[in-house]
């Protein structure tokens, strides 16, 4: 949502100065009237684009950070935002432990994922609830924030899981598969999100098309899921061919990063049900064969005890 605000009041302050520019005879009254109506069209489609088709990816509460660095070449920087929360006061200061967790992140992800990554927070929302999440620091996707909740790392096999999904949404929702400038449904002719109008050939599009166009998302949207978590266990016991996990039905969102991690990770399937046709989605792209490659070629040197794909 901040990203549509930021976004407006750009095109007001250039519709202002087209406004000074047109009575001068400068800029064309045809260019005023454009963008005045795609002011209206934003202003119309906001509601609409991001509680209709839309869901905002859970982030940490400011309460359950514990440290955050800024990363510039790929390393930490001076440790900034420390909890005041006594449990967690000794650990925020441990940045060797850190930089270990860090190192072992940048030794998994992609090069290209982890030059993207420009901050890091370290957080606990408790054992098992919520593991780690990503948000964009850049109007046009870019650079990303990485969550990791530290009190979910003691299970290797959950961790990568997680490091992978999590990849999953900057690789799916990054810098190339989004126009960051446009968040209307007036004006994008493929799949608004919450992160721009997808480009034509972006994975997410042609996964929303394949999987969730019609049909499915009006049955999500029907059940108001973008707001209704609790309602998100029906909709997968409804729909359970359909989905990798439970928590794939929660959004388009975690549906192609579920699907993506699984992809990566575990025994690739060759059924026909909906939910292995998600998964074999990601095999019709060269890049993405050679991504999975690369991380499990990464995963495997990281972990040699355990037997990856899974």
């Amino acid at each position: 949502m901040t990203h549509l605000k930021s976004m407006k009041m750009k095109l007001i302050i250039m519709l202002c100065c087209l406004s000074i520019l047109s009575g001068c005879g400068i800029a064309s009254k045809e260019t005023f009237q454009y963008l005045h109506r795609y002011i209206q069209a934003i202003e119309q489609n906001i509601s609409t684009a991001v509680n209709s088709t839309l869901y905002f990816m859970l982030l940490p509460d400011e309460s359950q950070i514990i440290v955050t660095y800024d990363v510039s070449d790929n390393k930490l920087e001076y440790p900034h935002q420390l909890t005041t929360n006594e449990y967690w006061a000794s650990y925020s200061r441990e940045i060797e432990k850190h930089q270990q967790l860090w190192l072992n992140i940048t030794s998994i992800l992609p090069e290209d994922t982890v030059h993207n990554i420009h901050r890091l927070t370290l957080y606990s929302d408790g054992y098992a609830n919520e593991l780690a999440a990503v948000e964009p620091l850049s109007w046009n996707n870019e650079k990303w924030k990485l969550y990791v909740d530290v009190s979910d790392l003691n299970d290797p096999i959950q961790w990568v899981d997680t490091l992978v999904h999590e990849h999953g949404h900057i690789l799916t929702l990054g810098q190339h598969q989004m126009d960051g400038d446009n968040y209307s449904t007036y004006f994008c002719d493929t799949f608004v999100t919450d992160y721009g109008c997808s480009e034509e050939d972006a994975y997410i599009y042609q996964f929303y098309k394949q999987f969730w166009e019609e049909e499915m998302i009006e049955e999500w949207e029907a059940r108001g899921l973008a707001e209704d978590d609790d309602g998100v266990g029906w909709f997968y016991m409804d729909y359970e061919d359909q989905f990798v996990s439970e928590y794939a039905a929660t959004s388009i969102y975690e549906d192609i990063a579920e699907a993506w991690s699984y992809y990566v990770l575990y025994t690739f399937p060759e059924g026909d049900e909906i939910w292995e046709k998600k998964v074999q989605f990601f095999e019709s792209y060269p890049e993405l064969r050679e991504l999975k490659s690369i991380i499990l070629e990464n995963v495997t040197r990281e972990y040699e005890d355990i037997q990856f794909p899974i």
